[in-house]
């Protein structure tokens, strides 16, 4: 599936404030969650208005990202950013390997399993921490745990199809 070289992809949100010089704390989706700070470009989304800020400096303080973005200097400036999403150009990441995709290309795709049975589409990702789980809309709400081969047997972006060797008497 191609994407519009302008399409957005949201990487993260800013979740609070760090010191007085305007500095914010981000809880990045990102893996590894400092990998949010490698694109200086941010989309910073509120309220239905974007602005795009350029990252200054970045680091990780245990389990936070703490960002520095040009233009805010004070913690009354960074404060108006707080609860925003932070998206990036999807044309800026990382190519992946054959096989791999980025949750957001999951989003919307219709699941199959193996019998022809449509569980419904896409709508969320669980991570658990052992593997992630899909969360999946159509009358019910279905929970396929996104091991690849074993249950996820193809992914076809471009037919917006997902064939999962999934029951629902495994629910």
């Amino acid at each position: 599936m191609s994407r519009p070289q302008d399409t957005k992809i949201e990487l993260g949100r800013i979740s609070g404030l760090h010191g007085v010089k305007g500095w914010v704390k981000v809880f990045s989706y990102t893996k590894p969650r400092a990998e949010i700070l490698n694109y200086s470009a941010w989309t910073v989304c509120q309220k239905g208005t974007s602005r795009i800020f350029h990252l200054l400096s970045g680091k990780e303080q245990g389990k936070n990202i703490l960002a520095q973005l040009k233009g805010i200097q004070t913690r009354e400036e960074a404060a108006l950013l707080v609860e925003s999403t932070i998206e990036v150009e999807f044309s800026q990441l990382k190519p992946l390997k054959k096989g791999q995709y980025y949750f957001s290309q999951l989003v919307g795709l219709e699941v199959v399993n193996l019998r022809g049975c449509n569980f419904g589409v896409i709508e969320d990702l669980i991570q658990t921490g052992s593997n992630d789980v899909l969360v999946v809309k159509g009358s019910n709400e279905i929970l396929i745990p996104y091991i690849a081969s074993q249950v996820i047997k193809d992914v076809d972006l471009e037919n917006k199809k997902m064939l999962v060797d999934w029951d629902l008497e495994n629910e």
